[in-house]
Formats: structure tokens, sequence, C-alpha cells
């Protein structure tokens, strides 16, 4: 549960470190995904993964892809995704909501 909670708070605080060039050019976001494939499935995911990061290099996407994998502990196997510099206006929202 320890891992849990330090695990959140080290995805929050990495997300606000990001933000801070996000206040100087405002309606910019930053997402996180956790995924734990299922048992027996791991390589398939993999397998997924790489053709998903294939699929955006083909299209020249400037925006990173940070991948972590939790080692041990309760959420051990969990993948925490994030991609940072995306608009809001190029995801279908206006910069007001």
């Amino acid at each position: 549960m320890r891992l849990g909670k330090a695990l959140a708070v080290v995805a929050f605080v990495g997300a606000a470190v990001f933000t801070l060039g996000a206040q100087q050019k405002p309606a910019h976001m930053m997402g996180i995904e956790f995924q734990t494939p299922k048992n027996g499935m791991v390589k398939k995911y993999e397998e997924g993964r790489k053709e998903k990061a294939k699929w955006h290099r083909e299209r020249k996407d400037p925006r990173p892809l940070f991948v972590w994998e939790t080692m041990t502990g309760e959420h051990t196997g969990t993948l925490h995704c994030g991609r940072t510099g995306g608009d809001v206006e190029r995801n279908g929202h206006s910069a007001d909501q």
C-alpha cells in the first residue's frame, strides 16, 4: 500500500514538474495511464506497444512517450505510460474547459 501511495506521489510531482513549462503556454496537457497486462498476455501486450510506437514514428509525432514498470509490491507488472506536450485544442477541447 505504501508503494502505491509513493508511486502516486511521484506521478503527481512528475506531472507538476512537466506543467511548469505549460504555465508559460496555457492549454497544454499531460496524460498518465496505468496499464496491467493480464497473465499470459505480456508478450502480446509488448508487441502491441511496439506497433503503437512504430505508428507514432511513422507519423513523426514529436511528443515523447514515457513508460515505467512497477517491479515489486502489490502492483507488480503495472505499467505507467505518460505523454506530455499535447495541446487541448488538438484533442477536441477548448482552452476554456
